[in-house]
């Protein structure tokens, strides 16, 4: 029993944290708020990153009373990413999980238990962007599907890409901060700023 407590307070302080940063957002429809995004990164004492994301947002788009839960949780080592599980629930179109895990190999992933192999490293990821400007960076990984987007700077401390779904996003930063993010979607456009 001893044996046992020890082995399992050595794997604690193996994988503890060595600082945690929050970062809340509310979002915006029409200048109405309609939801929140709450990004938590830890810096582990093992040298990985962890982030979570999760938003939770209810807005009537159309004439339909659409709700969205995310959870994204993404780790990264030595500059690569290890793992990514993006799970996302909505009223009208149900739940979409998308995991991607490393191995010797490279890396491979599931979309609602559908395989596919990714054929690049992930370097930087959309969780990345609330926590660090993109600067010097050219390829974002996608979470929610497992794929590659270009990034660009647009304007100054301003960068866009495009996701899969062919949604543009554009992320603001003043003095290395995330400041405003809108998404523009098929039919609306989603404006996000830091929270007071």
């Amino acid at each position: 029993m001893r044996t046992l407590s020890i082995t399992l307070l050595l794997f604690f302080f193996s994988v503890s944290t060595f600082a945690t940063d929050t970062y809340k957002y509310d979002m915006f429809l029409l200048g109405s708020k309609i939801g929140t995004i709450i990004v938590t990164h830890e810096k582990r004492s093992d040298g990985s990153d962890f982030f979570v994301m999760t938003s939770d947002a209810r807005a009537k788009i159309l004439w339909t009373d659409r709700t969205s839960k995310t959870r994204c949780e993404v780790v990264f080592k030595d500059g690569k990413m290890i793992s990514s599980v993006h799970d996302k629930v909505e009223n009208t179109s149900g739940q979409r999980i998308c995991k991607v895990t490393s191995d010797k190999n490279g890396y491979k992933g599931t979309v609602n238990g559908v395989p596919f192999t990714v054929g690049e490293t992930p370097t930087y990821c959309v969780s990345s962007l609330y926590v660090q400007e993109p600067k010097n960076v050219k390829r974002i990984f996608y979470e929610p599907d497992g794929t590659f987007a270009n990034i660009k700077k647009i304007a100054p401390d301003a960068y866009e890409f495009k996701s899969s779904d062919g949604n543009r996003n554009v992320y603001r930063y003043k003095d290395g901060q995330i400041t405003e993010m809108e998404f523009h979607l098929t039919f609306v456009s989603v404006t996000v700023r830091r929270a007071k």
